[in-house]
């Protein structure tokens, strides 16, 4: 699972971009940890402090089950999509 997030001017609004590959990828050369469920968050500098921590908070507290990862490997885009979107809401 990779999580990468991050804070900048250049971004005009909050927004979560999630991909799946269809073999895990090395995701830390160090460590050797792959992933194969890749989420990034995009948050207005503005707003690094509230928007960028709940949407982080919502996100790991659900990435910390194993049922949840495999509802987001085995589902239809838009089930996906309403997936996060239901936990992004929350």
């Amino acid at each position: 699972m990779g999580l990468p997030h991050g804070k900048t001017d250049h971004v005009l609004e909050a927004s979560v971009c999630f991909g799946r590959t269809k073999e895990p990828v090395v995701w830390n050369e160090e460590t050797g940890e792959t992933a194969d469920l890749i989420i990034l968050i995009a948050v207005p500098l503005s707003e690094a402090g509230d928007t960028h921590l709940k949407i982080l908070a919502n996100l790991s507290r659900r990435l910390m089950h194993e049922e949840f990862r495999e509802s987001l490997r085995s589902s239809t885009r838009e089930q996906v999509y309403t997936i996060l979107e239901e936990v992004l809401e929350g």
